[in-house]
């Protein structure tokens, strides 16, 4: 299962932002990781899964991708 961390863009400084979490940790995180568009004060989310959970996400993303398109929705 997935964990959820709601975080806050505290400074930008360079390639890097620190985010801050609800709980007051700060992370480094590195711009080119980021959605376009996102400033100071903004936002988002963390999730973080294993590395099967991942894979498992992404072949479940690849399958409705790809009815998607042979359905033609």
């Amino acid at each position: 299962m997935a964990n959820w961390l709601s975080a806050k863009i505290e400074k930008i400084e360079g390639d890097f932002v620190i985010l801050k979490t609800d709980d007051g940790q700060e992370i480094s995180w590195s711009r080119d990781n980021l959605p376009p568009g996102v400033e100071k004060g903004t936002k988002v989310g963390l999730e973080l899964k294993t590395e099967s959970e991942a894979a498992q996400s992404q072949k479940v993303q690849a399958k409705e991708i790809l009815n998607e398109i042979l359905k033609g929705e």
